[in-house]
């Protein structure tokens, strides 16, 4: 949680800097479109739920139980629909609940 804050505060100062252009004359930034905000975001968290597979796999046991296997396949369609939509929103909103879940399986393992 807290690299997701840091990161949000980091998008926010980045927001709100003010560039000096050439002339020396302060001006605002360009405006920064929210799907590109939202695909910033949405790749941060597809590498940290990769991250989290990464770790469950090398706690996984040869016969996974039911339960986690249950978790581990509603993972997989959230990262699934997060891959295939154009919707950056929705892909990020489904890597989150993916990330949830993976927080779950790890600490049940």
């Amino acid at each position: 949680m807290k690299k997701i804050k840091s990161l949000a505060i980091a998008v926010i100062v980045l927001m709100s800097l003010s560039v000096i252009n050439s002339a020396g004359a302060v001006c605002e930034p360009p405006p920064i479109n929210p799907v590109v905000r939202f695909a910033i975001v949405a790749n941060y968290h597809l590498r940290e739920a990769n991250e989290l597979l990464s770790e469950i796999e090398e706690k996984l046991p040869e016969e996974v139980p039911e339960n986690i296997q249950e978790m581990l396949d509603e993972v997989q369609e959230h990262i699934t629909h997060a891959n295939k939509t154009g919707n950056t929103i929705y892909a990020n909103n489904q890597l989150l609940k993916a990330i949830k879940l993976l927080k779950e399986v790890l600490e049940m393992l």
